[in-house]
Parts: structure tokens; sequence; C-alpha cells
């Protein structure tokens, strides 16, 4: 009805104006962290889009063929390691198969609010951060359609240890950046003044304490496997 109506124009409107500095500070409030990062899967999730998670205007299919940035980390496939405005990267729009990909509001009757929130929030810098969770033959390659889908929303941030266990690695890989990020702090803060030392060393303890909590998560969740 036209109540609907306007009501789904004030929720546009609404997000548009929390991606923007107004009557309230949203855009410098995002801009005040010193890290963002946002992880966003590949493939199969269905309840957020990769473009969706990871501020994106467009997909690029490379990201269904990446190889795992690391062994303890099988599924995650790409890593920017620091803030980026543009993604995916720039030097991936030269592949054909990246010029075929078109923005993926095109056509929509909000592109011209969903461009200007996506330049917005982009223009802030954030690192991202690619998972990929699908059904595999040996590891390598996919199940043939529909075999390959699983749930890979709850995956990521192993929602039920005992279903989504297989992202365990996701978990891991976001601790790892947590601690790295802790350092980065601790060492920027103190490197000058005679504490800079003593920050330094909080920074390890720290880091050694995540590694812990780290190591204790992953016994807890194989504990509650074998249960």
């Amino acid at each position: 009805g036209e109540g609907g109506g306007d009501r789904s124009q004030a929720s546009q409107c609404l997000l548009l104006r929390m991606t923007q500095d107004g009557g309230l500070p949203f855009l410098s409030a995002l801009a005040a962290f010193r890290f963002r990062v946002l992880y966003a899967n590949v493939c199969n999730d269905f309840l957020v889009k990769m473009e969706t998670a990871s501020i994106a205007g467009t997909f690029h299919p490379r990201l269904l063929r990446l190889p795992p940035i690391a062994p303890q980390y099988p599924h995650i496939v790409f890593d920017t390691r620091q803030h980026v405005t543009e993604w995916p990267p720039v030097k991936w729009r030269e592949d054909k198969e990246g010029q075929n990909e078109g923005r993926f509001f095109e056509g929509d009757d909000r592109a011209p609010l969903l461009a200007t929130m996506l330049r917005t929030l982009s223009g802030l810098g954030w690192r991202r951060v690619a998972a990929r969770f699908e059904r595999t033959v040996d590891g390598t390659r996919p199940l043939p359609f529909p075999l390959q889908f699983t749930n890979a929303h709850n995956k990521l941030p192993v929602v039920r240890p005992l279903l989504d266990g297989a992202g365990s690695d996701s978990v891991e890989h976001l601790c790892s950046v947590w601690a790295q990020h802790a350092a980065e702090l601790f060492l920027q803060d103190g490197a000058e003044g005679p504490r800079a030392s003593e920050r330094a060393s909080k920074a390890a303890d720290q880091k050694a304490a995540v590694v812990a909590g780290r190591r204790g998560w992953r016994e807890r969740w194989r504990g509650g496997e074998r249960e």
C-alpha cells in the first residue's frame, strides 16, 4: 500500500544518511577506526552476497579459482592485508572475465542511491578478506552443481561448532588479524617516548594471549565434536 511505499522510501533515505555525516556523525565515526576489516564469502552464502559483504560494486570470477593464501587457512583465498578503496583490485579489470561483470545494481531503480553509498563507504578504505566454502572432490575441485552447495554463511564465523566446524580456519585468521592490530596499536602509540619497549612487550603478551585463546577455542570445539 501507500504506507508501505513511504516506509520503504524512508528506509532507503536512512541507509543513505548512515553513509554520510549530517545530523549524526555516521561516516566520521567509521573513519575514526584505525582498522576496518570486511570478511565475505565468495560463494554459497545465500543471506549476504559477496558484493554486499565486501562493499564492492562487482564480483570477479577469479575469486572462484584462487588458491588458499596459506596452508593453515584453506578457506581464505584472498586478503588485501591493508586498507584499499578499490575492490576487486583494479588490475583484475583488465581480465576479459572482469570486463564482463557489470555492477550488481545495474537496472535497479535504486542504482543512484546504491552507487552513492558504495562510493562513500569505499572511500574510507577497508581491508578485504575473501573466503570460499564449497564441497570438493579432493579439496580443490568443486563437486558438480548443485552438490557443491554448503551453508557458507554459518561456516565463516562457525555459528554451530558441530555443523560449521569446517570454518575454524577463518576464525583463526580473524584472531591473527586481531593480534596483528593489537601489536601495531601498541607500537604506534608508544613508538616515541621512554615507555616504547614496555608497550612492545605488552603487545607481545597480548598477541600470545590471543594465540592461547585461539588454541583453547580449538580444543573446546574438538571436545564438543567428540561428545
